[in-house]
């Protein structure tokens, strides 16, 4: 059986189909856990907080701070969650805005320090939007696999190109021993699709991200 040859220009259109179809899909399900979960647990705290302030049992008034605590914690994972699915703040404020942002929730949830050095040239739209999930993934795979103590992100911008560097002083893994998870994948298609280059260097004293992309035509 022959098949005919596909073309690189259509790969890539269909990988960028995809890449977008994947980004709404996020984007539906982002306003989903909040309109629908999210709210849904803010009544909970809203119904409960009465009953805590009316009693004056110590056991009730135990059991239902317990369960304002948990309730919240869960609150602040569920927006930690939509926030990675469908980042608001890259709409709202750009992406140095939605970059450090991502760095501070890193930091937070891995206990790490996370250094940012960003040089950014007015990015926006399906640019940004790349730079944004490139430095997601990364920091991903440091805050669950790199056990590291510290991580950096670099982004520097100019007329002709986009340079990203995300690096971990983590405990490091063997580049080529290890089957790609689904963030990597995502990432090296993504910079393939922008016609850019990918490299991942890692040793026992961490681990370079390095992506570097042509500007998009503006």
């Amino acid at each position: 059986m022959n098949f005919a040859p596909v073309h690189p220009h259509d790969a890539d259109a269909r990988v960028q189909c995809m890449l977008d179809a994947l980004e709404r899909e996020r984007a539906d399900w982002a306003g989903e856990l909040h309109d629908r979960v999210l709210q849904g647990l803010a009544a909970v705290t809203i119904g409960l907080s009465p009953t805590l302030r009316a009693t004056e049992d110590p056991g009730v008034r135990e059991t239902v701070r317990a369960a304002l605590d948990e309730v919240r914690g869960e609150i602040d994972t569920l927006r930690r969650m939509i926030d990675e699915l469908h980042p608001a703040e890259l709409d709202a404020l750009g992406l140095e805005a939605a970059l450090r942002a991502l760095a501070r929730r890193t930091a937070d949830a891995a206990g790490i320090h996370v250094d940012v050095d960003l040089e950014l040239d007015h990015t926006g739209g399906m640019e940004a939007l790349t730079v944004f999930r490139i430095v997601q993934e990364a920091l991903a795979n440091v805050s669950r696999h790199a056990q590291a103590a510290s991580a950096s992100v670099l982004v520097h911008i100019d007329d002709a190109s986009v340079h990203v560097t995300v690096r971990d002083d983590g405990r490091g893994f063997a580049v080529g021993a290890v089957p790609p998870g689904f963030g990597l994948v995502m990432m090296r298609e993504r910079v393939a699709v922008a016609h850019g280059e990918l490299q991942i260097r890692s040793d026992a004293g961490g681990t370079t991200v390095t992506a570097e992309l042509p500007r998009l035509a503006r």
